[in-house]
């Protein structure tokens, strides 16, 4: 930039780097993520993310206030923690009206609030491919939603996985599915996943 010399560059760069450090921020963010206010939550979300402070069991604890809040697992999926993983996948399948969601495969959007559950389940399905074995159970609800992107992430999730790892239960849907998909696009991806892993 235009009159920036690397010793400004750098006198800057470590006057930011000082301000970030200063340990106030982390009760500063706690806060925000912890308030009602949905703008508040959010920047404290973000500043969280980037300053690297641990928030995931205060999300996991909201969640358990409203388990269709959708933000919350989108947040809480972002862990590489498997062990964390298993928690928020056990709290879905507790928590999210699975057998409303599975009502066979049709051709719906998912818009609007009466899919808040499709939403969410699908905020877990999108992530799921990185952790083999886990959540079998929502994958299973997946591909018999009637919304396209839950089965889409469905799938997704089983193109990341070795086969040996679905069990009997979701190989017979993958191919029970192969047969009455109504969507085009998904039933060319279900039988590319098919040929892919040997079924």
């Amino acid at each position: 930039m235009a009159g920036w010399t690397d010793q400004l560059r750098t006198d800057n760069r470590d006057a930011c780097q000082s301000i970030i450090a200063d340990s106030k921020w982390a009760s500063i963010v706690m806060n925000a993520v912890s308030t009602g206010d949905s703008l508040n939550h959010y920047y404290g979300v973000a500043c969280a993310e980037k300053l690297g402070i641990d928030i995931w069991e205060n999300l996991y604890a909201q969640l358990a206030v409203n388990p269709l809040e959708d933000s919350h697992y989108l947040q809480l999926m972002k862990s590489d923690d498997s062990n964390r993983i298993r928690k928020l996948v056990q709290f879905a399948e507790e928590h999210l009206p699975l057998r409303q969601i599975a009502t066979g495969p049709g051709d719906e959007m998912g818009l609007g609030k009466e899919y808040a559950a499709h939403r969410s389940l699908d905020t877990i399905l999108q992530n799921l491919d990185r952790f083999e074995g886990i959540g079998k159970e929502l994958i299973l609800i997946g591909l018999n939603s009637p919304v396209i992107r839950n089965r889409n992430m469905a799938i997704k999730a089983l193109e990341g996985w070795e086969v040996a790892s679905w069990g009997d239960q979701l190989i017979k849907a993958v191919n029970h599915l192969s047969e009455i998909e109504p969507d085009d696009s998904v039933k060319e991806r279900i039988r590319n996943l098919r040929e892919a892993k040997g079924l």
